[in-house]
């Protein structure tokens, strides 16, 4: 579902007015609670760590209609001069 580079993918730069400078992780930790599967990991960007969170749950097990609460939190002590927070899936094509 997630492209291999991994499951959150965050740009700290622009270049021809377009995102640049990615960073991806995939998760360091997943817990289970009740009806929800919580995805968490981290990214260094230099000035602070981004922390990343996906909370996922089936709604519909028959279509696989899911639901993914998605949470950033930045710990550094300034804010980022530029950042794109992007959301990117990888399906089989039609």
């Amino acid at each position: 579902m997630f492209p291999n580079e991994g499951r959150w993918s965050v740009a700290t730069g622009w270049s021809d007015g377009w995102p640049a400078d990615w960073h991806h992780t995939s998760p360091s930790s997943t817990e289970t609670l009740g009806d929800w599967t919580l995805f968490e990991g981290v990214l260094d960007l230099g000035s602070g760590i981004l922390k990343l969170r996906d909370s996922v749950r089936v709604i519909d097990k028959q279509t696989g209609l899911t639901e993914v609460r998605r949470r950033w939190d930045w710990t550094g002590d300034k804010e980022l001069d530029q950042v794109t927070l992007s959301i990117r899936l990888s399906v089989d094509g039609m």
